[in-house]
C-alpha cells in the first residue's frame, strides 16, 4: 500500500469514527446551542415576515407571531384582495375575514376559514419555522446513527427522524454543517422507496429575539429537484 492510500484510508476511518460517536442527541445540542444560545424558543415571542415567492405566481407577505409559553399563534396575510387572520389564544380561536368573524358559508369555504385551518396554519409555520428546535418535540423518534453526508453541496451530519403515528407519518432528515452544526435544510417522504416529498436548502440567518431563524428556505421536488419555490424572512 502506498504512502497516500495508507493516509487516506487513516482519514477516512478517523472520519468513520466521528461520525459514530456522535449521537442524534448531541447534533442537535450543538445545533441548538448554535440557533438558540439564549433558550428563548420556549418562553419568547417572535414575530416573523415572510416573502413567499412561487413560480408563476405573485409574491404574498405573511406575518406569524408566536409564543410557545403564552401558547399565542396568529397569523395575518392578504389573499383576493382580502385579508385573513388566524388567531390562537391559549385554546381560544378567532378567524377574521376584513376584520370580522362574520361571514357566510361560501366565504368559510373558500378561504377555509375555520379552527382546524388555524391550527394547522399554527402547525406547519411553527415547525418549518422553528428548525431545528422543532427537532426536539414529543413523538419524534430519531435513527440511533448519525450520518456523514453531503447536502445541497455542503458536507453536513444527516440525522433521520419517524414520528409516533399518532404525530404524523411521513419520514424526515435533517442536516447540519459539519463545523457549526447550523441546520442546512431537511427532506422528508411519504415513501422513501417512491422517492415522493420535498427536500428544502436553508441559507443565511435572520436573528429574531436573540434566536438565529434560518432566511432562506428553497423548496425542490425529491424525485427531479423540480424548483418549488422560495420563503424569505424578512
Amino acid at each position: 500500500m502506498s504512502l497516500f492510500s495508507l493516509c487516506l484510508t487513516l482519514h477516512l476511518f478517523a472520519l468513520a469514527g466521528h461520525a459514530q460517536k456522535l449521537s442524534p442527541n448531541s447534533v442537535l445540542h450543538r445545533s441548538l446551542s448554535y440557533h438558540d444560545p439564549f433558550n428563548r424558543w420556549d418562553t419568547s415571542g417572535f414575530e416573523l415576515v415572510i416573502k413567499e415567492a412561487r413560480p408563476g405566481k405573485k409574491d404574498r407577505r405573511r406575518i406569524v407571531f408566536f409564543n410557545i409559553y403564552r401558547q399565542q399563534f396568529h397569523l395575518d396575510y392578504s389573499l383576493d384582495n382580502h385579508r385573513l387572520e388566524y388567531k390562537i389564544d391559549s385554546g381560544r380561536v378567532s378567524v377574521l375575514y376584513d376584520g370580522s368573524d362574520q361571514y357566510t358559508g361560501e366565504m368559510q369555504q373558500k378561504f377555509k376559514l375555520s379552527s382546524d385551518q388555524a391550527y394547522s396554519l399554527r402547525d406547519y409555520y411553527l415547525f418549518l419555522f422553528g428548525l431545528p428546535m422543532k427537532v426536539r418535540d414529543p413523538g419524534a423518534i430519531w435513527d440511533p446513527i448519525v450520518r456523514e453526508t453531503t447536502f445541497n453541496g455542503r458536507p453536513t451530519w444527516a440525522i433521520k427522524v419517524t414520528y409516533d403515528p399518532t404525530v404524523g407519518d411521513d419520514i424526515w432528515h435533517f442536516y447540519f454543517d459539519k463545523q457549526t452544526f447550523q441546520i442546512e435544510g431537511c427532506r422528508f417522504f411519504h415513501d422513501e422507496k417512491q422517492m415522493d416529498g420535498e427536500y428544502i436548502t436553508f441559507t443565511d440567518v435572520k436573528i429574531i429575539n436573540g434566536i438565529k431563524f434560518p432566511k432562506i428556505r428553497n423548496w425542490y421536488l425529491n424525485k427531479d429537484d423540480t424548483f418549488l419555490g422560495t420563503d424569505v424572512v424578512e
